[in-house]
């Protein structure tokens, strides 16, 4: 049994040049859920917005100048919050972004993201352009993307201080898990299942200590944290302060393969020496749907780069002909259109353009021409991306045999939950305020 669901609501961010008023600033919060659910029941919904607003730790009650829910034109539920200031007013839209904004309506959990998540109701664009069916325009070979990981040793001893200089090494050598992490455009994955439009998986190493995370395709910076006890998960956190002392989302000893329930969805952990599971606990795929294999780097094997991370996105199915239409992805702004043709082995081959930033596909695109399926090729970044059929390649992960449930810190409104007893043990005791916490950045652009 899927568990319940979180839908999205939109933050739109309006600012008002105007010395002499008493506020400058207001957010409108949009929540895609009927007006009709909470009319009969407005104050009550208000007090839970304001309580679970000040939880995100954005503002106080102080800030908050006035919060009016009212209906949308298209009916659904519209709360304007009115700020004291302008920097309230940002701390709010950051905390939106962040998806830290969260209300219960009739047991569902809906969840803030930013202004262009609203998709745009349009006819979809027809490309004129006529796609290449000619199997040898590309030469480049399919590469499994869960290509057997080598194990890397994990170290005995942390140093008291670090000196960025003297080390390219990347930190997951003193130690790491595979980390699943589970996303959806419109709904909060806290089953760790993918396979539908638009979820999508994060796969990356997750080092020892407090780390930095940075991810701009899924829109992630944040600082997280592991402890491993005897190879195992002893301690975790995601969505931290930068040295660790207090995350969002806390677990203790949970283990590998099972699922965890964080703030913005649900992660799982594989062994460092093992291979990382390229799917999740539970498919939910449609018949014939595509899943966009993006990399951080320009290879398509997270077992040659420490730093190289996976970002599956799933998609409807793709129609085979000569045109494709220009359509939004998902509910991001970005646009794509694509289409698949079959050769005289039935071999699948991709052509089109895929993550364009305007409606009729042709500004910012990668072009996709005569992808075979699987085939590791360059987007506009010069990073790694393939396409698949996701029934090919989408694995149904293996789940332990009894897997008794963690104690995850951060459901939907708890507060953040202290770690500072844990954020200065991971393998010898290190004093954070003389050590410089290291920092995985990802360098590529976002491309969406």
């Amino acid at each position: 049994m899927r568990s319940t669901a979180f839908c999205v609501a939109v933050v739109a961010f309006t600012a008002f040049i105007a010395p002499a008023a008493a506020y400058d600033e207001s957010v409108d919060v949009f929540f895609l859920a009927p007006w009709s659910s909470v009319s009969d029941t407005v104050d009550d919904f208000s007090k839970q917005f304001n309580v679970m607003l000040e939880r995100t730790g954005s503002v106080r009650t102080e800030d908050i100048e006035s919060v009016v829910p009212k209906s949308s034109t298209d009916g659904s539920i519209l709360v304007t919050v009115t700020l004291t200031s302008l920097q309230a007013a940002v701390e709010v839209t950051k905390a939106v972004e962040g998806r830290h904004l969260s209300v219960y309506i009739d047991g569902k959990g809906y969840i803030g993201v930013i202004p262009h998540s609203v998709p745009v109701t349009k006819d979809p664009v027809v490309t004129t352009e006529v796609v290449s069916t000619d199997s040898t325009a590309s030469t480049a070979s399919t590469i499994a993307p869960d290509s057997t990981a080598s194990t890397v040793a994990q170290s005995t001893a942390v140093p008291t201080t670090v000196d960025p200089t003297a080390s390219t090494e990347h930190p997951s050598v003193a130690g790491y898990v595979w980390l699943n992490e589970y996303t959806s455009d419109n709904e909060n994955l806290n089953d760790c299942s993918t396979g539908n439009p638009w979820s999508g998986v994060v796969i990356s190493r997750m080092p020892i200590g407090c780390h930095r995370f940075e991810h701009p395709l899924t829109k992630q910076d944040e600082y997280n944290f592991l402890e491993l006890k005897d190879g195992a998960v002893g301690r975790f956190g995601m969505v931290c302060d930068t040295q660790c002392t207090s995350c969002i989302s806390q677990v203790e000893s949970f283990q590998y393969g099972s699922c965890v329930q964080t703030w913005g969805g649900s992660v799982t952990t594989t062994p460092s020496d093992a291979v990382p599971c390229v799917g999740a606990t539970y498919l939910d795929q449609e018949e014939g749907a595509v899943s966009v294999f993006r990399y951080s780097e320009s290879g398509c094997d997270l077992a040659l780069s420490p730093s190289a991370k996976l970002y599956v996105r799933n998609y409807p199915s793709i129609p085979m002909g000569a045109n494709a239409t220009c359509i939004r992805d998902g509910s991001s702004n970005a646009f794509y259109a694509i289409n698949k043709v079959a050769d005289e082995h039935g071999e699948i081959f991709y052509n089109g353009q895929y993550g364009c930033t305007d409606d009729a596909c042709s500004v910012g695109c990668t072009a996709v021409k005569s992808w075979q399926e699987g085939s590791c090729n360059r987007d506009s970044n010069g990073n790694g991306i393939a396409i698949w059929e996701a029934s090919e390649v989408l694995k149904e992960c293996a789940v332990p045999e009894e897997v008794s449930e963690p104690h995850v810190a951060a459901n939907a409104g708890d507060a953040a939950v202290s770690m500072a007893e844990v954020a200065v043990n991971v393998a010898d005791a290190v004093d954070y305020e003389d050590t410089t916490v290291i920092t995985t950045v990802e360098t590529t652009a976002e491309t969406t």
